[in-house]
């Protein structure tokens, strides 16, 4: 009998570790030039007045470069100004466990309800081409995606090349219950690999998924800027999983 499906995990606040943009502090004014011998008092005066002028107007100039543009917010304001976005990923909503069924007792793989059924039927219409699709991979918690981000972070070495991979928790496809990761069981180390693309799963995936309701989530050159994942598909067939991953 398949183990019970655990709990809903803790959620966790967006990220507080997001790189800051550091503000950039006036330079101290140059001291003023000693007074040249053999100049006339009248034109010193002058020298005088006229390097007044040019430091206030140049101390007006720097003053109004230091205040923020409004109509151009900066890079730190850009990365907050949509709090449903962070480096590239959308934030998605966590699925009820109720809205989740099982379909993979062996890997313990659940997923949504209403992507459920599709996905079965794709996996016959494979399997009658001779094709043998298998699910890697489907809902995912937010906790469990901690492991997974944290675990890439400490092999990336920065939060921009983690987050090409994998997305922080919070802000994963996998969260929703409608995404899953699928390999060939014919050629399983290309499994979860670029080279997914050259097997027989991607291509009977890439010329018949949509007709069960299912696309490619982070094809190449994606508006994300994710890495291409070929393996990574997700549910679009009802409205409400269209509206989850297109209503921005």
């Amino acid at each position: 009998m398949p183990s019970a499906l655990p709990g809903p995990p803790d959620v966790m606040n967006d990220y507080d570790d997001i790189p800051v943009i550091q503000r950039l502090t006036a330079a101290a004014p140059a001291p003023a030039a000693a007074p040249v011998a053999g100049r006339s008092p009248l034109l010193l005066a002058a020298g005088l007045a006229a390097a007044l002028v040019a430091g206030l107007g140049g101390y007006l100039l720097l003053a109004r470069s230091a205040q923020p543009d409004k109509t151009a917010p900066s890079a730190a304001q850009a990365s907050t100004t949509n709090s449903n976005t962070l480096l590239g990923h959308h934030r998605f909503k966590q699925a009820a466990i109720a809205d989740l069924t099982l379909i993979d007792g062996h890997r313990n793989i659940y997923l949504h309800r209403s992507a459920a059924g599709p996905y079965r039927q794709m996996v016959r219409a494979a399997a009658a081409s001779g094709v043998h699709l298998v699910a890697l991979s489907g809902f995912r918690g937010e906790r469990h995606q901690q492991e997974l981000y944290l675990r890439q972070l400490g092999r990336a070495g920065t939060a921009d090349a983690a987050t090409l991979i994998n997305a922080p928790p919070g802000y994963s496809e996998h969260h929703t219950g409608y995404a899953l990761d699928l390999g060939d069981g014919d050629q399983a180390g290309a499994n979860v690999q670029p080279r997914f693309e050259r097997t027989a799963a991607f291509r009977w995936l890439t010329a018949n998924a949509r007709k069960f309701g299912f696309e490619l989530s982070f094809p190449r050159h994606n508006p994300g800027g994710v890495s291409y994942e070929p393996w990574h598909w997700r549910f679009v067939g009802d409205r409400k999983s269209l509206e989850t991953f297109y209503k921005n």
